[in-house]
């Protein structure tokens, strides 16, 4: 169904929930991992198509937690320094230009299944995976039936509010 919706959306990982972690508790068999993966190769096939290593990235991506109430290892920048190398740390203007341009060539819409990462290097790709991974799913550090905090109630993420900081 998720695959039919083309508006904003936020998915909500608890980080130490003990249901929805299958087979085991760990955050990396957590079950929002898989609709955030079906999310984005849905609405960005061209970053992942035929690119493994996209795929790869993403899931050491999301085999650390991130949550909004501070408990992270600190910015997006801080938190991919070991995805990257050295030479291409990550780089949210190259994303940001990106996606606007994208924006752009489309007459300002956002369409889905997107042409994102068409013509794009490796590194280019691996880069829009782990920022729109970032930009749809945000962690709280809870169990299953604790109540989500106030802050992760919000509209998700619209590519186009880029186009109003340019």
């Amino acid at each position: 169904m998720l695959s039919r919706y083309d508006g904003r959306v936020v998915l909500v990982r608890r980080t130490d929930d003990e249901i929805m972690c299958t087979p085991s508790s760990n955050i990396s068999d957590n079950r929002a991992n898989v609709l955030l993966m079906k999310l984005l190769t849905h609405r960005y096939p061209k970053l992942f198509n035929d690119c493994q290593d996209c795929v790869e990235i993403l899931i050491k991506y999301l085999d650390s937690p991130h949550d909004v109430a501070g408990n992270s290892s600190g910015t997006l920048v801080s938190r991919t320094k070991t995805l990257f190398p050295v030479n291409h740390p990550f780089d949210e203007t190259i994303c940001l230009e990106k996606i606007i341009n994208n924006l752009r060539e489309n007459d300002n819409n956002t369409n889905y299944p997107s042409n994102l990462g068409e013509n794009c290097d490796l590194i280019t790709k691996q880069q829009l995976v782990i920022y729109l991974a970032n930009k749809y799913m945000e962690d709280q550090s809870s169990q299953h039936c604790a109540p989500l905090i106030a802050e992760l109630f919000q509209p998700g993420w619209d590519p186009k509010s880029l186009l109003q900081i340019k």
